[in-house]
């Protein structure tokens, strides 16, 4: 009879980690992972590799996974249930009853609590999801192999493409940007692909030296301050004392119309 109730557990756990994993498949950040994978870290190297090859396996393996814990949990259940009993004869008037609680229990510890969890932690935990995903999938590939069969037969009979939804990355956007741009000016194109790099970038490479701020000395001629915002055609200019690192204030260029 225990033996029944650690079987249930098992189970249980294992119907957990499927649906959480199914989840945090969708959920982890890709774009993370490439970025580290690109700078040099190998398990996320390898992991944003797997992803790229058999994100598609990975999720067939775990819908699979889910099912066959369930239908495994419920049979223990009710073999669990009858085997109890005997023991409490009160419980073959309530069986229905009882058997219907494993419901709750499959809901509540295998989908809600995991789900929520895998979908939070799911950066953290893919680099255990992905080797968890793999060893899974050889092991229900003859399950995997039946559903891919049985889904080219199904789409094959209804005459169904399959399309394969493709996430459109950045570096396909610039380049869709830069060919197939007909009616967009040059100026609106540079900020769009800025726009598109601007996390890539580095702080050097935006900031301007020091030397190079259009900047006005404290006391300087409203005239002269007037060429400035001419000239550079900024709404706004510091202004410094002595030193051009001794910024004492900005002054905008609806001050000056205002005064």
């Amino acid at each position: 009879m225990f033996s029944y109730l650690i079987a249930i557990i098992f189970f249980l756990i294992l119907e957990g980690l499927y649906s959480g994993s199914e989840l945090a498949l969708f959920s982890v950040d890709r774009n993370k992972l490439k970025y580290l994978a690109k700078n040099g870290n190998k398990r996320a190297k390898k992991v944003y590799e797997a992803l790229e090859k058999r994100f598609d396996e990975y999720v067939a393996t775990c819908l699979i996974g889910t099912t066959l814990s369930i239908v495994t949990i419920t049979a223990l259940f009710v073999a669990f249930l009858h085997s109890f009993s005997s023991y409490v004869p009160i419980i073959q008037s309530k069986e229905e009853l009882f058997a219907e609680s494993v419901i709750i229990l499959t809901l509540l510890f295998g989908e809600i609590i995991p789900k929520s969890v895998f979908q939070h932690f799911a950066d953290r935990l893919i680099y255990f999801i992905v080797p968890f995903a793999e060893i899974s999938r050889k092991i229900l590939y003859p399950f995997l192999l039946i559903a891919k069969v049985i889904t080219k037969i199904v789409f094959f009979i209804f005459r169904l493409k399959q399309k394969r939804e493709k996430i459109l990355t950045r570096e396909e956007l610039l380049d869709a940007l830069i060919l197939e741009s007909e009616g967009i000016e040059e100026f609106e194109k540079k900020i769009v692909a800025n726009v598109l790099i601007f996390e890539e970038r580095r702080l050097g490479e935006i900031v301007v030296p020091l030397s190079d701020v259009a900047a006005v000395p404290l006391g300087s001629k409203i005239g002269d301050i007037i060429h400035i915002f001419k000239d550079t055609g900024f709404s706004r200019i510091p202004v410094y004392k002595k030193r051009i690192d001794q910024i004492v204030g900005v002054i905008r260029a609806y001050d000056l119309a205002e005064a």
